[in-house]
C-alpha cells in the first residue's frame, strides 16, 4: 500500500486542536484530489479537498501537503478518538443520460434480493493499477439520493454529482454494473418513471491512505495540544 510522509506541530490548549499536517505522496494517476477525515465508524466527518488539482495544493519534500484542523464540516470540534485521512485520485469521469422507462415494464436494476452480497445501491470495482500501489484493492462505488440530485461515493468520499432536472424528489436509487468495464448505470425512480444515467470512467481511481489520527482530551507528555498522531500516522493500512 502507500507510504506517506507525516508531519505535526503540536501547540495550543487542551480543549481545542491546533492544525494537524500531513504529507501526501502523489499517485502516478494524473487527475483530480479528494481527500477526506473519516470516524473509526467509517463517517466523513471532513471533506479537506474536493476535485482540487495538484497545482492548488502545497507542497514539498514528502509530497503534498495538507493540514486537518480537528473540526468537522460544520465547523465543531470533533470528539476524542481516531481518525483516518483518505483520499482518492481519479482520471476523467463522463456522465450521460440515457432514455427514462417506465420501471414496471423495463426494470433495469432488479428489487433488492436478500442474496444479493451487496446492497443495490452500489457496486464494486478494483482500483486502478499506480506504482504506489501493491496490490489493486476493491472500491465501493454507492449512489446517494440528495433530493435535488444524486451523488456517487467511492470508499465515502464524493466522486460525481449527477443534476436532475425539475420534478418529483427521487423516491429510490439504484446502481448497477454497466456493460463495459469501468461504467455504472445510476438509476432513479421518480413517481411513474426512471430515469438513467451512465457513469464511465470508473476504472481510473486510485485510492490514498494517510493514515490514523488520533484526538484526545489530555496532551500527549511533553506536548500542550490535544491533537497528535497515531504511532503508525504516515503509514497506510496493511
Amino acid at each position: 500500500m502507500l507510504l506517506l510522509g507525516f508531519l505535526a506541530t503540536w501547540s495550543g490548549s487542551l480543549l481545542a486542536a491546533s492544525p494537524q499536517r500531513f504529507a501526501v505522496a502523489i499517485p502516478a494517476m494524473e487527475g483530480p484530489l479528494t481527500m477526506g477525515v473519516f470516524s473509526e465508524q467509517g463517517n466523513l466527518v471532513r471533506l479537506l479537498y474536493r476535485d482540487a488539482t495538484v497545482e492548488t495544493i502545497p507542497s514539498g519534500l514528502n509530497g503534498l501537503i495538507m493540514t486537518w484542523d480537528g473540526k468537522d464540516d460544520l465547523g465543531n470540534d470533533v470528539p476524542a478518538g481516531s481518525y483516518r485521512a483518505r483520499g482518492l485520485v481519479c482520471g476523467p469521469i463522463r456522465l450521460l443520460a440515457l432514455p427514462s422507462y417506465d420501471p414496471i415494464t423495463f426494470p433495469l436494476v432488479p428489487e433488492e434480493d436478500p442474496a444479493h452480497p451487496f446492497p443495490v445501491d452500489r457496486i464494486v470495482l478494483r482500483a486502478a493499477e499506480d506504482e504506489l500501489l501493491d496490490s489493486r484493492p476493491l472500491i465501493s462505488l454507492r449512489a446517494v439520493n440528495r433530493s435535488d440530485s444524486v451523488d456517487m461515493e467511492a470508499d465515502g468520499l464524493p466522486l460525481v454529482t449527477i443534476p436532475l432536472i425539475e420534478g418529483p424528489a427521487p423516491t429510490k436509487v439504484f446502481c448497477s454494473h454497466g456493460a463495459r468495464a469501468g461504467a455504472a448505470i445510476i438509476s432513479v425512480e421518480r413517481g411513474k418513471f426512471r430515469e438513467n444515467y451512465l457513469v464511465s470512467g470508473l476504472e481510473q481511481i486510485v485510492p490514498m491512505d494517510a493514515g490514523k489520527l488520533e484526538v484526545s482530551t489530555k496532551a500527549p507528555a511533553g506536548t500542550t495540544d490535544a491533537f497528535h498522531p497515531a504511532a503508525n500516522a504516515g503509514e497506510s493500512a496493511p
